[in-house]
């Protein structure tokens, strides 16, 4: 990390705009993708991706050089669109994060449950815990939604499904308990 460019960016967390990279030492074209075209002036421009004021990546983009000024608004689309990619990575973690809590919410709730009510009581304590899951996804869902974070809204959508799943079968079992002890009653 730290070499080249890119490394640069990532390191410096400060934007770079090369104008020609043919004349610029810093541009290794480690890669060997970039191909050098005689009087062609290829631009490249790397904005950092910077979260909670670290930076944890690079996005970069090679140009055909037309103006400083495209050049410089192209810089400050690049900074946007890193900035969006940002947003996505950090409602990636809050939401993982928020499952985290969650499941270990539901799992110390299943196990105080379980050593102080009978069977019955625990399904209908883990149907609140899934329905307050299920509400919480749900608005989860919506934020990435409004926000155009289409991988968070994907991962959102297979969370609901899973625990509705879970909410359905937990209540297929509470129906058997009622019926066994109707049966037995």
């Amino acid at each position: 990390m730290g070499e080249g460019i890119t490394g640069s960016v990532v390191k410096g967390g400060e934007s770079i705009v090369v104008p020609d990279i043919a004349n610029d030492d810093r541009f290794l074209n480690r890669t060997g993708a970039r191909n050098v075209v005689p009087g062609v002036q290829t631009s490249f421009i790397c904005v950092p991706i910077k979260t909670e004021g670290r930076t944890v990546g690079a996005l970069s983009v090679d140009k055909r050089f037309h103006t400083p000024e495209a050049l410089k608004s192209d810089q400050r689309l690049m900074e946007i669109v890193a900035s969006f990619i940002a947003q996505a990575l950090k409602i990636n973690e809050i939401v993982a994060q928020e499952r985290e809590e969650w499941q270990e919410e539901k799992r110390s709730i299943t196990a105080n449950l379980r050593s102080k009510y009978k069977f019955d009581n625990i399904i209908g304590s883990a149907q609140a815990v899934e329905h307050y899951e299920i509400s919480r996804y749900g608005t989860l869902r919506t934020w990435a939604q409004e926000l155009g974070h289409n991988d968070g809204v994907r991962l959102l959508d297979q969370t609901l499904e899973e625990e509705k799943m879970t909410d359905a079968t937990l209540t297929k079992i509470a129906e058997s308990v009622v019926n066994q002890q109707a049966e037995a009653g």
